[in-house]
């Protein structure tokens, strides 16, 4: 079933393009060069959805690249968007991620804002969202994000006695999935994508500067954090769980005790901030020299 809806997928996707090469239905609003790129980006993003022939994602971008320097897009536009100083804001910011993960603090953080909150399910879904934006300020990795989250996720299942394929199991694991992934992506530095793509801009002298934090965060933020919040209420009608939290599990995650802070976690917090406190104040800074 699986292979036919890939082979379905790909084929309308592969159909779709065919027909805008023919039919060129927008080549005067983009001219011949940007209704080929248009086909493109179509093919490379049914690519990574569909991974025809199991193909890996890393595919998809080397064939995105190739087809756009084959199209007569010059190298440096191409991959601008790592060659950007923007890019270099996430190389430190994924540095972050690695030692949030290696030393423990994402997972103390985690914690912490979970043992604020009464055990109920509506309480325990606004601690997973908490801890969703929290480590999606602290690092762009979803990679990062989903393995700090999705552990202590399962945790708090046992610890509440929810049974694996339950509904309540299932919404609270949905949850912290859902909170590693999506909310970042609100503003710039949230994923990988927001600083590639305003590497992207800045190569093109009429876009320089229409991307920005401010820019991002006025068309993404809104929508983002709305889709977030229907999907939290969707999961929350179709998964409604019949099983109560009982009294036991709300002392379990009162009671669960955390390892005694380490001095790396305590040199990476310190670190951490000082980094943040620098980089607001970088423009305050910039403006009296």
């Amino acid at each position: 079933m699986n292979t036919k809806l890939t082979n379905l997928g790909s084929g309308i996707i592969l159909i779709g393009c065919i027909l805008l090469a023919f039919m060129k239905p927008l080549e005067t609003e983009l001219g011949a060069q940007g209704q080929w790129a248009l086909i493109g980006i179509i093919l490379t993003l049914g690519v990574w959805i569909f991974r025809p022939f199991g193909v890996p994602f890393s595919a998809g971008a080397f064939f995105f690249a190739a087809y756009m320097l084959a199209i007569g897009i010059p190298a440096g536009t191409v991959f601008s968007g790592y060659t950007h100083t923007a890019i270099w804001t996430l190389v430190a910011a994924l540095f972050f991620g690695f030692v949030l993960q290696k030393t423990g603090l994402g997972h103390r953080i985690a914690f912490m804002i979970l043992k604020l909150f009464k055990p109920s399910y509506i309480s325990l879904i606004i601690a997973w969202t908490l801890i969703g934006i929290a480590l999606s300020l602290l690092t762009p990795s979803m990679t990062v994000r989903v393995a700090i989250m999705m552990p202590i996720a399962v945790n708090c299942c046992e610890l509440c006695g929810l049974k694996p394929g339950s509904k309540g199991n299932s919404l609270i694991l949905l949850t912290a999935f859902i909170m590693a992934l999506v909310p970042g992506e609100g503003w710039l530095t949230g994923s990988l994508t927001g600083p590639v793509i305003q590497g992207s801009y800045e190569t093109v002298e009429a876009l320089q500067g229409v991307l920005t934090s401010s820019s991002y965060l006025k068309v993404c933020l809104l929508p983002l954090e709305l889709a977030t919040v229907l999907t939290l209420i969707g999961s929350v009608l179709l998964m409604k769980p019949k099983e109560k939290l009982s009294e036991e599990a709300g002392r379990a995650l009162k009671e669960m005790k955390l390892d005694p802070i380490t001095k790396d976690e305590i040199v990476a917090a310190v670190i951490l901030i000082l980094s943040f406190l620098l980089f607001f104040l970088e423009r305050p800074w910039g403006s009296l020299r």
